[in-house]
Order: structure tokens, then sequence, then C-alpha cells
């Protein structure tokens, strides 16, 4: 079975488009959460993520705070764009935000997948290395949230630790958007880069009145901030 993984598409159209296009098909989609957020096409990410075959998604921490209004990222920049996404996202998907689980455990093929955004003992905000804390259970752990694609593996305990790397606003100095693909007949995972036209999600910046650090950030491949911004 082949499974894309994606994550931390944040509003970015064009880079969705290329990562599916590139992907080709697969028996499975498992997307990491944080669809919203930072970029302007926030319903039209929605719209597609939703409507892809064999689907898995949960939320993520801007998923999360774009459909509670009382709640904030904790980054002004951030929230300048949540702002602008609850003021033009349509009901039907808010309603499908909402209704994404936090966490999800799953079979696949006699394999356990534990499946969240940030940690498995904090589903969407978490940042710290679960993996070198404690004994993990055997199984195959997909999160997102730090914008950097991460295979780490224990074959003695079985057990694997995976990050695709963000499809929209990636951090780790590569602008291109960021996937992995995982076949389990074999357990093995491969990353792949692509560059899409990301000049589309400059211009709807500028269109929109979003901050220009937003669009010199994903040109750059990461967060231009003189503060430790990173939500």
């Amino acid at each position: 079975m082949k499974i894309l993984l994606m994550t931390d598409i944040h509003g970015n159209l064009p880079a969705l488009k290329k990562i599916l296009a590139t992907a080709g098909v697969n028996d499975k989609v498992i997307c990491l959460g944080d669809l919203a957020g930072y970029y302007p096409f926030v319903n039209e990410v929605i719209e597609i993520v939703s409507s892809l075959d064999h689907l898995i998604c949960i939320k993520g921490n801007h998923d999360h705070v774009l459909i509670n209004e009382t709640l904030s990222t904790n980054s002004y920049s951030a929230d300048l764009a949540i702002h602008f996404q609850r003021s033009i996202i349509n009901e039907k998907n808010k309603n499908f935000l909402e209704a994404l689980p936090e966490t999800l455990k799953i079979n696949v093929e006699g394999q356990t997948l534990f499946i969240f955004h940030g940690t498995p003992n904090d589903p969407l905000n978490g940042r710290e290395p679960f993996w070198e804390k404690k004994r993990l259970h055997p199984g195959i752990y997909l999160f997102g949230h730090e914008h950097r694609p991460f295979l780490k593996m224990d074959r003695d305990q079985k057990w694997m630790v995976i990050n695709p790397g963000s499809c929209g606003f990636p951090r780790d100095g590569d602008p291109r958007a960021s996937f992995a693909i995982l076949n389990t007949v074999d357990y093995q995972v491969n990353f792949y880069r692509v560059e899409y036209p990301i000049e589309i999600v400059v211009e709807k910046c500028k269109e929109v009145g979003l901050p220009e650090r937003f669009w010199k950030s994903l040109k750059a491949g990461r967060w231009l901030s003189e503060s430790k911004e990173e939500r």
C-alpha cells in the first residue's frame, strides 16, 4: 500500500495542487493538519483536501484556532492570517475543520499508525522530540507542525517517526513544497520536494493585504522574523 503523507498546507493552493499532481494515485492520503493559516486560499484548500479519495485527516493548531474565535496562535503574525481567514471561510469548510479529530490511532495492514499534528501528549501544539524521551510503542508515528521533513526509526523497538515536511510553508531553507510517500510493503519512506508557481501566492497575499513578511518568508523557505514566532 502506498500512502501519501502531507501536512501544513496553510492555505497554499498552488503548492497543494503541485503535490497532488506529482504524487499521482495512492491507496491512501494522510493529511496531518493545518490546512488553515498564513496564506489566502483556505477555502480552496479545504475543498480539495475534503474531496480526496481514501482520506485520513486530522486537525492542526491553526485549524483549531480558526474555528474557535476566542483563541489565539500566540503569534501576532499568524493571528493576522487567521483573522483574515475567519472573514472568508464558508460554513461547509468550517464544519469540515470542526469535525476533524485531533489524533488518530489506526491499523493499516497489521501496522499501528499513530497520527497527530504536534506530539502524542500535545497533539495540536507540542514540539518536543518525543521519540527521545521514552520508549515508544511499536508502530509508525506521523506528525507535522515543525515544517521540516524528518525520519527516525528504531528497528529493535520496531517504531518509526515521520514528518513529511510542510506542503505550504517549508522552514528548512528550501521553499519547494514537501511531501512523502510511505510504502507499507517494505515500510520505505521517500521524501519529495517540488517547485510550484509561488508567485501566485505572493500576488494574492498582496491583493488581500497580508503582511509582506508572509510572502518573503515563503520565498525564503524559512520564517523571517526578529523573534521566535514559529507557530
